[in-house]
């Protein structure tokens, strides 16, 4: 399965990328050395990530962003300060995360083939002759920054894989199961007004009955914004996601009870394929992140992560040129990722 990276919400590293070749230790040993021209931001062990590095990945970040929410959204209020001080958070939150997980590749004895130096060395190369001179000479990496960003994102994407080929276990087609119907939702908020509701919905049932379609009767009596529903499992309360998961395609539910509502649901497709499936993914992209973000907790206990708080103060987010830079993400999957 090829996976693709993502962002939730404003960040998501790296809950998608499907690699092969991840070499363990034997071929090109030794941990990344300190850059005499540029300042050391975080440290692990004898790892280490430059301020320039980092800032290749700050300002990929923002690209992406930018590209989603336009370059208005560093102004805009939020409630904890703005888009700048937001993503400046998110993106340390981002870069230790990555340092943490290329030095869990490191200890768990992976290293670089010949041919994957010579990616990271390409995809650097690229970037950099992406770049016009203006941004080459304002910027505050170099091409060596480049090839560490690179070196580090593939030795991080190198847990992800690991993560997920030591899970083993599948999820059945219940538990992914996606029922897609109709639905009528009256509610009650005191006994008097479950009577008058209950006897609505047997007038409902019976001019069902007699020939009128579900989908009139729904648009004429639900007092939900919604008809259409797309159900999982822990969509609902247990007894009525029970009594629908149930049901047959073309089958229309009894009246049914939920703590606030009664229900009459009608049954399109029992388990409909493309939902499920998609749930199936979704739901393996939790479930990997879950493992990963533990993984990481272990790992961070016992890890010596330094990080330069004062060095990383003097980054300014809205000083970080974007839309002008080459894409970061597109160029790693062009050169490391193959179908």
């Amino acid at each position: 399965m090829k996976r693709k990276r993502g962002i939730g919400g404003f960040f998501l590293l790296l809950t998608a990328l499907s690699l092969s070749g991840c070499q363990k230790a034997g071929n090109i040993g030794g941990k990344f050395l300190q850059l005499s021209d540029n300042k050391n931001l975080v440290a692990i062990g004898e790892d280490y990530m430059t301020l320039g590095e980092a800032e290749v990945f700050l300002t990929a970040q923002k690209k992406q962003i930018e590209n989603y929410y336009g370059d208005s959204i560093w102004e805009l209020p939020l409630s904890d300060g703005n888009g700048e001080a937001y993503i400046k958070d998110s993106s340390e939150k981002y870069i230790k995360r990555i340092a943490l997980q290329s030095s869990m590749a490191f200890a768990d004895g992976m290293t670089f083939s010949d041919q994957e130096n010579e990616m990271a060395e390409t995809a650097a190369k690229m970037y950099w002759d992406q770049m016009d001179e203006e941004s080459k000479n304002q910027s505050s990496w170099k091409e060596d920054d480049l090839i560490q960003a690179y070196r580090h994102y593939y030795l991080a994407s190198c847990v992800v894989d690991n993560v997920m080929n030591a899970s083993h276990e599948v999820l059945s087609d219940e538990e992914v199961r996606v029922v897609r119907g109709k639905m009528i939702w009256i509610p009650f908020q005191a006994e008097d007004q479950k009577t008058d509701a209950k006897k609505t919905m047997n007038r409902i049932l019976k001019s069902y009955k007699a020939g009128e379609s579900f989908q009139a009767l729904a648009a004429r009596y639900t007092q939900n914004d919604e008809i259409d529903f797309e159900i999982k499992r822990g969509d609902l309360e247990t007894e009525l996601e029970n009594a629908i998961f149930s049901m047959e395609d073309g089958q229309i539910s009894e009246i049914l009870e939920s703590d606030e509502a009664y229900v009459i649901f009608y049954c399109e497709k029992s388990m409909d394929p493309e939902l499920s499936e998609k749930n199936r993914e979704t739901r393996t992209e939790e479930k990997l992140e879950k493992l990963l973000e533990d993984a990481l907790e272990k790992y961070e206990t016992s890890a010596d992560l330094h990080w330069n708080s004062s060095l990383w103060e003097s980054v300014s987010v809205a000083e970080q040129k974007s839309y002008e830079m080459p894409d970061f993400y597109q160029i790693y999957d062009s050169v490391f990722i193959k179908d």
